[in-house]
């Protein structure tokens, strides 16, 4: 057993009281600032836990906006040691409906509500941090997989402490150090840099919630100093076009680029520009990343996503990539079923193509099932097919990545409509209500009926096919 120790914001208060631990919007929270909102938090969470009927099962779901409400929510369930599972900001009624059955939470929250509704806690202002199993579950993270349904990925405390660690062997930390999170914070990816922070004792600077802003992003870096940040390749190409040009000051002294392929062009121009670029690979099951170029280097586009950081096991079998390592996760939640998701020997198939070239380096090649990588975000093609076939105006679909210069890949579909053609504003209007707007098709085209095979069932591939003919945007 251990207690809160490093992933204790109440730790941090006691260690450091008046040392900067976030910044958000034009406000900076001290460590014991955002430990006292905790406590309130954490007071007001035990109670409404208390009044739920019989002992609490699932984890508590918690609504993960880039807000400093959601921080505060997540650090107090961290102190006390219940597991969060994460819901996506952007997830329609619908989604939150599918995770709420897939995690069958013991309460949902919303933060801006939680820290609202708590009270200011009486005492002293000093804290008793509990003593928690390591092997214990930090937050339950759902991802796509190609099952057309979500599974819950089981993430422990001893995982994301692995985790972290072996990012720090890597990058070190200074006494400076400030990470940008403008990546999901309801992703593994936004997660891990807050619990990164927290461990290291240092401040995370939190990106308005929203769309991405390349114009904030470009002002944060410089204004409140950011040393560390982490985007992926649309991320990237947005700032690099930004007029007029940006280059980063001299103090960003990492900027890691992970969550789908960055092309060689997109590097060699964030090479000439000064960008400190360090591409990287990793997964929900690992806590991010597993494999960092190393700092200190310079990526043009030949050094692929690095080589395996410490305490990572990689190996290619049959062109699959596979890892074992510390900071794995403990197994897959779906509806009632829990499985390991490794094999005996602890070593998970990431379902990703790759290569090892001589120096060690990994390169990713692409999935080698259906799964969608669309900006950094994962999309199952037949969970979509099956929420665009609950429309009125459709009847079949077929879902597919089309290649894209901006997003790597977005999400393309043969479909088949229920009577005429849907005007595609109403369409749009229809996918809206049930897909978050990463997971809507921009590409379409319509088919008289969706063709099958011999047996009877949809030919995938060639209703692909005849779609690519003639993808029309929408």
């Amino acid at each position: 057993m251990m207690n809160g120790g490093e992933l204790s914001v109440w730790d941090e208060a006691l260690e450091a009281p008046d040392r900067i631990e976030l910044i958000a919007g034009d406000r900076a929270y001290t460590f014991a600032e955002l430990a006292a909102s905790a406590t309130d938090v954490a007071a007001w969470l035990r109670a409404r836990l208390a009044e739920q009927p019989g002992p609490a099962s699932g984890p508590v779901a918690v609504v993960a906006r880039r807000e400093p409400e959601a921080v505060v929510t997540l650090l107090a369930a961290f102190e006390m040691g219940v597991p969060v599972g994460l819901i996506h900001s952007r997830a329609t009624e619908r989604e939150r409906q599918l995770l709420s059955e897939l995690l069958d939470p013991a309460l949902e929250i919303d933060p801006a509500a939680a820290v609202e509704d708590s009270e200011p806690a009486q005492g002293t202002g000093t804290w008793a941090t509990p003593s928690i199993d390591p092997e214990s579950i930090l937050a339950v993270v759902p991802t796509s997989g190609t099952s057309g349904e979500a599974k819950g990925v089981l993430l422990s405390r001893r995982a994301f402490l692995a985790s972290a660690r072996a990012s720090a062997q890597n990058l070190g930390w200074r006494a400076e150090d400030r990470w940008l999170l403008a990546l999901p914070l309801a992703h593994v990816g936004g997660l891990s840099i807050l619990v990164r922070a927290l461990i290291a004792r240092r401040c995370t600077v939190l990106a308005p919630p929203g769309r991405f802003d390349a114009g904030w992003t470009m002002r944060a870096i410089e204004e409140h100093r950011v040393t560390l940040a982490s985007l992926v390749p649309p991320m990237l190409e947005a700032m690099l076009e930004a007029d007029p040009a940006w280059s980063p000051p001299t103090h960003l002294r990492a900027l890691l680029l992970g969550g789908g392929p960055a092309g060689q062009d997109l590097l060699s121009r964030a090479a000439d520009r000064g960008v400190p670029v360090l591409t990287t690979y990793g997964l929900t099951e690992s806590c991010s990343q597993v494999t960092t170029q190393r700092y200190g280097t310079c990526n043009r586009g030949e050094i692929g996503s690095g080589a395996p950081l410490d305490g990572v096991e990689l190996r290619i079998i049959d062109g699959e990539i596979q890892v074992r390592g510390p900071m794995l996760f403990s197994g897959y939640v779906q509806r009632d079923r829990v499985w390991a998701g490794v094999d005996a020997e602890g070593w998970l198939a990431t379902g990703d193509e790759g290569e090892l070239d001589a120096s060690g380096q990994l390169h990713v090649l692409g999935r080698l099932d259906r799964l969608i990588v669309t900006g950094g975000e994962n999309v199952d093609p037949l969970e979509i097919e099956s929420a665009l076939q609950t429309l009125t105006s459709i009847r079949g679909a077929v879902v597919f990545g089309v290649e894209d210069a901006k997003w790597g890949v977005v999400v393309g579909a043969a479909l088949v409509a229920e009577g005429g053609d849907p005007e595609p504003g109403a369409l749009r209007e229809e996918m809206s209500a049930i897909l978050a707007p990463y997971k809507r098709p921009r590409l379409v085209r319509f088919l008289v009926d969706l063709p099958t095979t011999p047996a009877g069932k949809v030919d995938r591939p060639a209703a692909e096919a005849a779609a690519r003919e003639d993808l029309q945007p929408i």
